[in-house]
């Protein structure tokens, strides 16, 4: 038995505490069975899944009260049971380094870790403030991770039942500092898709160490969305694997099966582009939506993430800077984060995303979830499966993108559109 069962153990001293550490050791013994790992924490997620369908309700209770940092990371185990294991874990940590930061304690760590769980805590009530009546669930909270940049993953609506669900992946400086401002587009999102009729969720995924403050300097090359790609296809990967085992959204009509999407903004495209190489996800997914984007990552063409190209899409503002570093090929574009997916040669469906507040030098790079916002209402449609109704955008042209790295500035199809009214 791992370590981490005798701390459980040798904490628990009332008649309580020594049924329930009876629960958590019934439940940790139905592990071994059959399992590729004796280790609940190196079981696959559908060993996982598959373990926590055999155990009884009791077991269930203790082992999330005992255990809720490896049940709240728990690839293959429903949303609601992870929320409710990382908020215990989440409680604690405030407590617990409130009660260190009162003691004397000033030290980077201590601070860093009360930091980032007040982050998360803020992050959920702007969930719940911004859509009132809707599931909040916190699908993943480590504030040490990534260095203490921390990984957290918010869901509004339920992930366990909806049917349409979206991932939202953002870009530089995404951690767990940002939570309450991410959130706070997955539930503007929400509601543009009509969270309010119970069949949509979207969570925000902060799950990879992504360039921020001294880090910058990694936007010179892919490796961070690289890595980032592979962790956030297995967390998807996961979560597909905890709906088939709750047996929602598997139906065989086209009403009622689980239609997935992932949202990449900015560096979060490229990450959600090297995620889909070579058809990674093309079991998982329905829909790929890249926003304001570098680069493709390592995608060449729309249809290399095997969903087929009209269901990946592309917003790409016509003063949005970030949205025109991307190359005219694969491997291009600023320190080869690839292609730019607003092209014909990606093979994209662009939809219009002009308007919103334009900030100096990046544009229009933030707005593309501003409430009212073209952008905004195009991936509401996409999100609810109705990727048909968007209203498209002429694409741009390899000699656009070309022409506009030689001569430094932008040339855009978008920009007549605009005028155009």
């Amino acid at each position: 038995m791992t370590d981490w069962w005798h701390e459980v153990r040798g904490s628990m001293t009332t008649a309580t505490d020594q049924d329930r550490a009876q629960r958590v050791r019934s439940a940790l013994d139905k592990v071994r069975p059959g399992a590729s790992s004796p280790n609940l924490e190196q079981m696959t997620a559908a060993e996982r899944a598959r373990w926590w369908a055999g155990l009884t309700t009791g077991e269930r209770t203790a082992v999330v009260q005992e255990l809720p940092e490896i049940i709240g990371a728990g690839q293959g185990l429903p949303a609601s049971v992870r929320d409710r294991a990382n908020r215990i874990a989440l409680d604690r940590d405030l407590d617990q380094m409130r009660a260190v930061v009162d003691l004397g304690d000033r030290s980077d760590d201590t601070q860093k870790t009360l930091r980032n769980a007040q982050s998360v805590r803020t992050g959920l009530a702007k969930a719940q403030q911004t859509a009132p009546g809707a599931v909040i669930q916190l699908y993943a909270y480590d504030p040490h991770a990534f260095g203490g940049d921390g990984k957290v993953v918010v869901a509004v609506g339920d992930l366990d039942t909806a049917r349409n669900v979206a991932w939202l992946v953002p870009g530089v400086g995404a951690d767990i500092s940002r939570t309450a401002g991410d959130v706070q587009n997955a539930a503007d999102l929400y509601k543009q898709a009509g969270g309010d009729r119970g069949d949509v969720a979207t969570a925000i995924w902060i799950g990879y160490d992504a360039p921020s403050g001294a880090d910058l300097g990694a936007l010179t090359g892919s490796g961070a969305a690289r890595d980032g790609g592979r962790m956030l296809a297995d967390d998807i990967a996961g979560f597909v694997t905890a709906r088939d085992q709750l047996g929602v959204g598997q139906g065989s009509g086209v009403d009622d099966r689980l239609n997935l999407g992932l949202i990449g903004h900015s560096y979060g495209s490229t990450t959600v582009g090297w995620a889909g190489d070579n058809e990674r996800m093309s079991d998982d997914l329905d829909t790929v939506t890249l926003l304001g984007s570098p680069g493709a990552g390592g995608i060449a063409t729309a249809d290399e993430f095997g969903i087929g190209a009209t269901n990946v899409y592309v917003g790409a503002a016509s003063d949005d800077a970030v949205a025109h570093l991307g190359g005219a090929t694969a491997n291009t574009g600023i320190s080869g984060l690839g292609i730019d997916p607003a092209t014909t040669a990606f093979g994209a469906e662009r939809f219009r995303a002009e308007g919103g507040d334009v900030a100096p030098i990046l544009g229009n790079h933030s707005s593309y979830f501003q409430i009212g916002s073209e952008s905004l209402e195009n991936l509401g449609r996409i999100v609810a499966g109705r990727g048909g109704d968007i209203t498209h955008e002429n694409r741009r042209s390899t000699a656009d993108v070309i022409a506009g790295q030689l001569s430094g500035g932008r040339r855009d199809p978008a920009v007549d559109s605009r005028k155009a009214g």
